[in-house]
């Protein structure tokens, strides 16, 4: 069950080329700006102001503009040491100038001399702007129209809900500061009568900061009658604009049911979140500190406590809030609670592992695991009954020739979680890593095989026992980088299989296991898919996770015979973003136990907009 969410944002008044924050508004007598210093060396003493007409790049000087140089300004005892902190305290300096600047825009830009009134424009027309300190650019903003005045936008998702005898509101500010606002005017109307300030002084963007999530919340508990209460908010920005309000109405009941409020977190996978109140439709929305996006995670109730699963991230919190209300409308939307989150996501494997002899020592090598946070690898050393682990950071290893002795490698990732081995390994064998033959399943084309050779491979050899036969025939010698063959030979379906590959030096692999189209896989059960998403250029698939057991992810497209091998996965892999689309269409996505046929997979089909 998926459920989207509009989320609204707020248009800039002006178009920041640069990272740097710059703001700029038409007035009476011509344009405003208003921007940040730079954020690393010293604060500038001088800028110069560039000006073109709007798309001409035709650039000459409006103006310039000095810093402060009063003993009596708040910043002018931090200025002077700005240049000698180092990055930590840079940042702090940095974060605190900010809050110092959107607390009073127009004192604090005046005293930076981060302030310019260009008075030489021409009304109605557009311009460009560059702000300069020396030979630096520091921001560059496009199509500011002079003596033309821009409201900031209303604010969006909005949210109110009777909670007791109160009235509470709730709305993001996600962007507020990159569009230049200051804070927020809220006002209230009862039973269609004319609306009055709720609150006599603007509520400061300042005071509603989170780490993780910035949101507006008020609570209204002024005592009154029931019926229909309308609430107008309204954005206020650098300039001091108050912007067209959004307007939310909210029916007031002498008598309101106690809506669900999350009490205690217990942190895992799912994430138990202990609730009190009415849950009748209520539903839990996630957001992770790394996006400003909400999702709608698979849960379930059981009584006052609700599992919600969380998917796989690299957050490391999570906003979790109660929504409740239909798949179509919400009436309301509880306030945020912030839950610090562990990975315990199992990391893939190494894919393979191999072993060579020089002399009196072994070279162990793998592949690096696929995940981007990997902390190192944990080497097994088995000799007879004596069994070693050691740590490595990298891929390779040099032990002892040592003969009988066995190894295996597992993938270890920052929060120390530890993968699936690779399979054992013998110091006592000169060849190279065995290939996996993955799979031998029957089509309507062929016989097909798919595997998964070593590093390093130079060519890949496909043999094939016929049930008459007791040597192999080796029916194609194909390419290092081939990973598919489909065999056409009428008859062949009780034929087994089997791969062997050769290295750049001439070295033969140790041959993999025999496989034919019939072997039976035993204690394996595909997942079933949960969902499919499309968005930003990919495809998210989850499902949910089996209890044992190895698979396959394949995909097909609509109009083609060709399916590709994605990914193999254990067991625990819940997750998977595909971003090798290459256009639009239907695709076909199928996960089936490795060794298994097509009739036995579980599939499900999204169409990709062109």
């Amino acid at each position: 069950m998926r459920w989207p969410l509009l989320v609204c944002i707020w248009s800039a008044l002006a178009i920041n080329a640069n990272a740097q924050a710059i703001w700029a508004n038409g007035t009476q007598r011509g344009i405003e700006l208003l921007w940040l210093p730079p954020r690393d060396g010293a604060l500038p003493e001088r800028y110069v102001i560039m000006r073109a007409a709007a798309s001409s790049n035709r650039w000459s000087i409006a103006g310039s503009v000095m810093r402060s140089t009063s003993n009596d300004s708040l910043i002018a005892h931090r200025i002077a040491d700005a240049a000698q902190l180092d990055s930590s305290h840079r940042e702090r300096f940095n974060e605190h100038l900010e809050r110092m600047f959107f607390a009073n825009p127009r004192a604090l830009s005046r005293a930076l001399g981060t302030y310019f009134h260009d008075t030489t424009t021409t009304p109605l027309a557009e311009y460009d702007y560059q702000i300069w300190a020396g030979s630096t650019l520091i921001a560059t903003l496009y199509g500011v129209t002079s003596h033309q005045r821009a409201l900031p936008k209303p604010p969006s998702w909005i949210r109110v809900r009777q909670r007791a005898q109160c009235i509470e509101l709730w709305w993001q500010t996600d962007s507020a500061r990159i569009f230049g606002i200051t804070g927020y005017a809220l006002y209230r109307a009862r039973n269609g009568e004319s609306p009055i300030r709720l609150i006599e002084r603007p509520i400061s963007i300042v005071g509603l900061e989170q780490d993780t999530l910035a949101s507006a919340f008020v609570r209204d508990c002024t005592p009154g009658a029931s019926g229909t209460i309308g609430y107008y908010v309204a954005a206020l920005d650098v300039f001091g604009n108050e912007g067209r309000p959004s307007i939310v109405e909210v029916m007031r009941r002498s008598q309101a049911p106690s809506p669900p409020t999350i009490v205690r977190a217990e942190i895992g996978n799912p994430l138990a979140l202990h609730v009190r109140g009415d849950r009748t439709t209520a539903r839990p929305l996630l957001r992770t500190s790394d996006t400003h996006k909400w999702f709608l995670s698979e849960w379930q109730w059981r009584d006052s406590l609700l599992l919600v699963t969380v998917p796989e991230r690299c957050a490391d919190a999570l906003a979790v809030t109660i929504v409740h209300g239909t798949d179509s409308l919400a009436s309301w939307i509880g306030i945020p609670t912030i839950v610090p989150l562990f990975d315990t996501t199992t990391p893939p494997r190494p894919t393979f592992a191999e072993l060579q002899h020089d002399g009196d020592h072994a070279h162990i090598r793998w592949c690096a695991a696929s995940a981007a946070d990997i902390a190192g690898y944990l080497l097994e050393r088995q000799l007879l009954s004596d069994t070693t682990r050691h740590f490595i950071i990298g891929t390779n290893y040099v032990d002892t020739n040592t003969e009988n002795v066995r190894y295996r490698v597992f993938a270890v990732d920052a929060h120390g979680n530890i993968s699936e081995p690779t399979p054992q390994f013998a110091g006592s064998t000169s060849a190279i890593a065995a290939p996996e033959l993955l799979s031998v399943t029957s089509s309507r084309s062929g016989t097909v095989l798919v595997w998964r050779v070593p590093p390093r491979t130079a060519r890949v050899a496909v043999n094939r026992y016929d049930d008459s036969s007791a040597t192999p025939l080796t029916i194609a010698l194909l390419p290092g980088a081939a990973c598919r063959y489909v065999d056409r030979t009428p008859g062949a379906q009780r034929a087994t299989y089997q791969i062997v590959t050769l290295d750049s030096s001439g070295n033969w692999s140790r041959p993999s296991e025999r496989r034919s189209a019939h072997t039976p896989h035993q204690h394996c059960r595909p997942p079933a898919f949960d969902s499919a998403v499309y968005r930003d250029g990919v495809v998210v698939l989850y499902w949910t996770a089996t209890h044992q057991g190895e698979f396959l992810l394949e995909r097909s497209s609509s109009g083609s015979e060709e399916v590709f091998v994605l990914a193999r996965f254990n067991s625990g892999t819940q997750r998977f973003v595909d971003d090798t689309l290459e256009g639009g269409g239907q695709y076909t996505y199928r996960l089936r136990c490795i060794g298994s046929s097509d009739h036995e997979a579980t599939s499900c089909t999204i169409t990709i907009p062109p």
